[in-house]
């Protein structure tokens, strides 16, 4: 073996970083040996915030009377949350008030080791509030905290700044993945909670329409 070979096949084993773009989704390519392995880093939505804190909320216009808009909003909160550690704190009809501590647990995907992906579970614990009246509904979800697998809990708020504070451009391998692994849950929380709001309005039109 030469000296020029050498150097090629030294050069082949390093790890090699390409950085496309520099607006997200961000990829990074990297090679291991001969095994090329891709990084996307996502980019987060702009999130509402009401005193610092993020919330989700949505107002509806959906015709039916304040009783009636009720019930159907239990069968939908029912329906939507498969985990039984969702509990259901407040439910006044009179008032129109339903109040929700609700959890979401999915799986997800995280970027691990060199070239390899780890299944996890994201846990998004909130309050959920509906507030109805006749022919009105408003929804806010917020005091959003996560926990992925068996971590601790999170505030979403501080969970969401520290992937901001990652450079995604410029900063290392390591932070760059640290940065792509934080933008995985935070669009599941997002797609979840999202998913929630969107689904009302023909859900709640769905069993008004049957319910003749």
């Amino acid at each position: 073996m030469n000296y020029k070979t050498s150097i090629i096949i030294v050069f082949i084993q390093i790890t090699s970083l390409i950085c496309i773009g520099q607006e997200y989704p961000l990829k990074r390519f990297y090679t291991y040996g001969k095994t090329p392995f891709e990084i996307v880093c996502l980019g987060i939505p702009e999130f509402e915030k009401e005193g610092g804190k993020i919330r989700y909320q949505k107002i509806f216009e959906i015709q039916g009377d304040k009783k009636q808009l009720h019930g159907i909003a239990l069968k939908y909160i029912g329906e939507f949350y498969k985990s039984a550690k969702s509990v259901i704190d407040v439910n006044d009809s009179e008032s129109g008030l339903i109040i929700v501590k609700g959890t979401l647990v999915r799986p997800y995907t995280r970027y691990y080791r060199k070239t390899d992906m780890m299944n996890m579970t994201l846990e998004t614990n909130h309050n959920l509030l509906f507030e109805i009246k006749d022919n009105r509904i408003r929804v806010t979800i917020d005091n959003l905290v996560i926990r992925v697998n068996n971590s601790q809990l999170t505030d979403f708020e501080e969970f969401v700044e520290t992937y901001e504070s990652k450079d995604g451009i410029n900063g290392n391998e390591e932070d760059f993945r640290v940065k792509a692994n934080m933008g995985l849950p935070i669009n599941a929380v997002d797609s979840d909670l999202t998913a929630f709001l969107n689904g009302i309005s023909t859900y709640f039109e769905k069993q008004i329409k049957d319910d003749w």
